[in-house]
């Protein structure tokens, strides 16, 4: 073999070596309890009526304490896990937890705006040496209701989350819940007397009513609510909100529903206004707290209110008065 073909088989390995990239990452400080976010929520209501998929809470965080960081080099490799044990796949991003119907989902936003999902990857090419950090990147958390029914209690603490280069050894980013930190409440309160019922105010003479804001007569009556308890809706209110046809003249203050009667002999200008059971005004269209739920496993709820007959305009004549109500319930 001639010289000149030896060096030239050399320069095409040297020139070949070097079009292969070394890919390193290896952790500059900080150790894997700097990279520790634990996600503090509280307690997040559920409200019944929102449909499979809604977001139930979202809370996000800007990483300005995380303090692990990386030196890489060449093309490395960034995987985005979710690790608790038992979380399974829900689909769009949602991850299950131990509380049926109840999902979470995770979002890592670095500080050059782009959005990773986990489980996601992301790829960091440099042909020299950089460093990563997670100073100034956004984590979001949305607890999302994944069910029709959802329960009740404590998610599971623990470590959920974990972001880095496996190569490295250490993580640049976790997520964790305490013990405490994400508490799911789903009140269901029941109205155990009928969905629908009537309250008869008897029969009272027209000259009772002396001019507008006169009210005379009037009947108790009671809304019965049954709402399962237990640890995870302890401390759980429970509101009324109250609304109808308010009456002219009236205000939502005043709780004054106008006669809705159709046909022969209706009153005019009278109604029916609703008190509680002290007989002091309710406001509609604003929740009224009512009960605070404590840990039995079924409380009983009679809820007293008063109903009257109410004058609502200068000219009134007698007759038949039939006015309706409805209330919805919440819980906060």
């Amino acid at each position: 073999m001639s010289l000149s073909r030896f060096l030239s088989r050399l320069l095409f390995l040297v020139l070949l070596g070097c079009g292969v990239a070394h890919a390193e990452c290896y952790s500059l400080t900080g150790s894997s309890s700097d990279s520790a976010l634990f996600m503090d929520i509280g307690r997040v209501i559920v409200d019944a009526d929102a449909p499979t998929g809604s977001v139930l809470a979202t809370r996000s965080w800007t990483l300005r304490n995380v303090s692990t960081s990386y030196r890489c080099s060449g093309s490395n490799q960034f995987d985005a896990r979710v690790m608790m044990p038992g979380s399974q796949d829900a689909g769009n991003g949602v991850w299950s937890t131990n509380i049926p119907g109840i999902g979470l989902r995770f979002t890592l936003k670095n500080n050059v705006g782009m959005p990773l999902s986990y489980n996601g990857q992301m790829n960091l090419n440099s042909g020299s040496s950089t460093d990563v950090t997670m100073k100034n990147a956004t984590f979001t958390l949305e607890v999302v209701k994944t069910a029709l029914l959802s329960g009740s209690g404590q998610v599971a603490p623990g470590q959920y989350t974990t972001f880095g280069n496996t190569l490295s050894g250490t993580p640049l980013f976790t997520t964790w819940l305490r013990g405490n930190s994400l508490t799911i409440v789903s009140p269901s309160c029941r109205v155990s007397n009928t969905m629908n019922f009537h309250v008869d105010l008897g029969n009272v003479s027209f000259s009772e009513f002396k001019g507008p804001g006169s009210t005379t007569g009037g009947r108790d009556f009671s809304i019965k609510l049954q709402c399962p308890g237990g640890a995870g809706v302890a401390g759980t209110r429970v509101n009324l909100t109250f609304d109808g046809n308010l009456a002219e003249n009236t205000t939502v203050a005043q709780g004054v529903l106008r006669n809705e009667q159709q046909g022969m002999n209706v009153a005019t200008g009278i109604g029916v206004q609703v008190l509680d059971m002290k007989h002091q005004l309710i406001e509609f269209r604003k929740a009224n707290p009512v009960a605070i739920l404590n840990s039995e496993a079924m409380q009983f709820l009679n809820l007293s209110y008063f109903a009257r007959y109410y004058q609502y305009l200068p000219k009134a004549s007698a007759g038949v008065v039939q006015s309706h109500m409805v209330f919805s319930i919440s819980y906060d």
